[in-house]
């Protein structure tokens, strides 16, 4: 009998030891679970978080934008903005993932010279480049590509870079004319 009690006895401890570890298991896949449970929470909030942002974008498509560029004040809106090509800086600013900086009159600084800024802007608007094809003003054309290249426009730059080779010869020789060396 006593041989039976000891063989009980460790089958009752081999059992309570299977229980523990079972118990454990139980209890690390409820940590588990609570963890991602946790996480789901917080995606959920950044997914509400981010659906706010978008829907307040959205609703300000025809919301009136001032621009001050380097001291130039531009008016557009915010949809001619955000709608611009990516990867411009327009659409970044405008996407509703940034916290823009208004100034107290309500202005947005760009800290960039506005002589050309009213060129991106019209591209921006309809996607057209007009620059006079007489025109001998090879700095200016420079300049734009410049600014074109630092806001991102791609399509711009290719308008710019697609501007006749003639220009650039009467350009040169204008300056030429002038005593100087392009």
């Amino acid at each position: 009998m006593q041989k039976a009690v000891g063989e009980f006895q460790e089958g009752v401890s081999n059992f309570q030891s299977l229980l523990d570890k079972l118990v454990s298991e139980v209890q690390k896949e409820r940590e588990k679970l609570e963890q991602e449970k946790a996480q789901l929470f917080q995606d959920r909030q950044d997914f509400e978080d981010e659906s706010k942002r978008v829907a307040q974008v959205a609703a300000s498509d025809n919301e009136q934008i001032t621009l001050n560029v380097g001291g130039s004040i531009f008016k557009t809106t915010a949809a001619t903005l955000r709608d611009s090509p990516a990867p411009s800086l327009f659409a970044a600013m405008f996407s509703g993932r940034h916290a823009l900086s208004f100034q107290k009159d309500g202005t947005l600084f760009i800290d960039r010279d506005g002589r050309h800024f009213h060129d991106i802007l019209n591209f921006l608007r309809d996607g057209s480049f007009n620059f006079p094809t007489d025109s001998t003003d090879l700095k200016g054309l420079l300049e734009l590509r410049a600014e074109a290249d630092f806001y991102g426009l791609p399509g711009l730059l290719e308008h710019i870079d697609r501007y006749p080779v003639s220009f650039f010869s009467k350009a040169s020789l204008a300056c030429q004319d002038a005593g100087s060396i392009l």
